[in-house]
């Protein structure tokens, strides 16, 4: 929901500014643990964040753009109403891999970009407003979309009265285990396959799996590259995507090269946090559903 004129802006707290899991900044004088003093430090920044109303983002390279979203701190019954972990790091690692000094060279690489459990919407908001991706659209369940569209709405506005920008993001309902009913409401937006498809923390309940790899594998085209950045919430649903996701595209583990992106080493570290990429889609001429790729 956005803020009446009248009433005072929220303090937001930026990503960048907390230097989590970075070791330069800690003191080892009481502990021979390093490890341990590092997982404390990790842990009290991201709860830190967990239990801010807003939090932000700060586009490499563009210091006066800013991403800035609202948490939905006070929600039940679903997990999308704060920032997972996992958002910053797949922003941060997308950023870094596929930006560039050279502006040009690196504008929009990702492409038409589909995520999947957007949330709060920080992830696919970062992509636009990195120019990294020239369509973003960012999906949820029923229950998160009220926040999702406030802060896409949001952002969108402030980019476009201080930037100059008009980003190409909308918020859209996608349920995996109704993606059929989904896409045919969903007129436009998701009338086609994308580029690239992006998801954190998506795998937490076993029998959403199939649903997810099935939906990821009905918007892929042949080139399509998928990026999960995931924390093992769920034992059995971890295990059930790295059973079943070969089945539907191949599966390469870039856990490393997250580990390896500057900034982003205490999410593997300290959180075992993994970086799954999914391409070559299994039996794309098979496909009973013949999908163009996304419009612009």
């Amino acid at each position: 929901m956005s803020l009446p004129a009248d009433q005072p802006k929220e303090e937001s707290i930026c990503f960048q500014d907390l230097k989590i899991g970075n070791n330069t900044d800690v003191t080892y004088n009481d502990s021979n643990d390093k490890e341990s003093v590092t997982k404390v430090c990790s842990a009290e920044a991201l709860f830190e964040m967990a239990n801010s109303s807003c939090v932000s983002y700060r586009i490499c390279g563009h210091p006066n753009r800013t991403i800035v979203v609202r948490q939905d701190r006070d929600c039940q019954d679903h997990t999308g109403g704060i920032v997972w972990e996992t958002a910053y790091l797949l922003a941060s690692f997308l950023e870094q891999k596929f930006g560039s000094k050279d502006q040009k060279s690196s504008k929009c690489a990702l492409g038409q970009t589909l995520e999947v459990g957007a949330g709060c919407g920080l992830l696919g908001l970062v992509l636009s407003a990195a120019e990294l991706s020239n369509r973003v659209v960012m999906t949820e369940a029923t229950e998160a979309m009220h926040n999702l569209k406030s802060n896409v709405k949001d952002v969108r506005r402030k980019f476009r009265e201080t930037n100059a920008i008009e980003m190409n993001v909308i918020a859209q309902q996608l349920r995996w285990d109704n993606c059929k009913l989904d896409i045919k409401n969903g007129g436009d937006a998701l009338s086609g396959e994308f580029d690239t498809i992006v998801g954190t923390d998506v795998v937490f309940r076993k029998d959403l799996v199939k649903p997810l790899l099935k939906t990821l594998h009905t918007f892929s085209h042949s080139n399509t590259k998928v990026y999960l950045c995931l924390q093992e919430r769920c034992v059995d649903a971890h295990s059930e995507l790295m059973q079943k996701a070969p089945r539907y595209f191949k599966v390469e583990d870039q856990t490393q090269e997250l580990r390896n992106t500057k900034g982003c080493v205490w999410g593997v570290q300290d959180l075992e946090c993994k970086l799954i990429m999914l391409s070559s889609p299994r039996d794309r001429k098979k496909s009973s559903r013949k999908r163009k790729r996304a419009k612009h």
